[in-house]
């Protein structure tokens, strides 16, 4: 598939791609021998990827073209893809055990119609998995980045208003992308400190105060006791960097 910053494509080397990842490493837990709906699936890498620990997945998407490639390529016997309009989806009440629907009530007009077609697909004691950026980021506010493809961007508070008037019970989740340095005991991360400086001095930041995206984990049943702090290291993104800036370099004095 082409890439035109609407849909994440697999080809695309940039550090959004760990964003999106992440986000699917993370639901990946929550998908054992469950009937999963991947709402937005874009290209389908994300489908495929609740499909290593699913029993079948679905993916859904307004782009014929995008299904018809997430089909070709990631289609099997546990893993389809519909067209299909989260305003509107074509199945019935409490259909899935887990909705995971990444990045995507930002790309329409009513981001609360969404989420109640979302509920009404979810089973009883089903679980939604859904993030959305942060519109008062400070990332974002000082990137200036404005994105086409978004309709309604919400900040924290209106994001978990918008869950918590249409579930019992939620959880948050706040992600950023960093360049950093990790300092570990070896044992399992607790509570995970974050500071921001330079030679003059640091200051401590609050995680979710800092952060780019949120994640909201919904039910109206009880919610799984194992969310916690994680990270999903790209190295491999930062040393290819390097290589082709530094080609570029030595191309500047041939």
């Amino acid at each position: 598939m082409k890439w035109t910053g609407e849909r994440l494509v697999t080809h695309v080397d940039a550090h959004f791609a760990y964003e999106h990842l992440h986000r699917y490493y993370i639901a990946m837990q929550f998908a054992n021998g469950k009937k999963v709906l991947d709402a937005a699936c874009g290209e389908g890498y994300g489908s495929a990827l609740l499909a290593k620990n699913a029993d079948s997945v679905t993916g859904i998407d307004l782009s014929d073209k995008a299904i018809d490639h997430a089909n070709e390529k990631y289609g099997d016997y546990k893993t389809n893809f519909v067209r299909a309009d989260v305003y509107s989806l074509p199945f019935p009440e409490g259909e899935f055990d887990l909705i995971v629907c990444f990045e995507t009530i930002e790309h329409v007009n009513s981001p609360n119609r969404a989420i109640e077609e979302l509920k009404r697909v979810l089973s009883p004691n089903g679980l939604l998995i859904i993030s959305t950026p942060d519109r008062d980021s400070k990332h974002h506010l000082v990137s200036k980045a404005h994105n086409p493809f978004h309709l309604k961007e919400l900040n924290q508070e209106e994001f978990q208003h918008l869950i918590n008037q249409n579930f019992i019970n939620s959880d948050f989740l706040y992600q950023k992308t960093i360049t950093a340095s990790l300092i570990t005991s070896g044992e399992s991360i607790g509570e995970l400190k974050e500071y921001s400086g330079w030679f003059d001095g640091y200051a401590e930041v609050c995680p979710k105060n800092n952060s780019q995206y949120m994640i909201g984990f919904c039910s109206d049943s009880s919610l799984p006791s194992v969310l916690s702090n994680s990270i999903l290291s790209y190295e491999p993104i930062h040393k290819s960097l390097i290589k082709r800036v530094m080609l570029k370099i030595r191309n500047l004095f041939r």
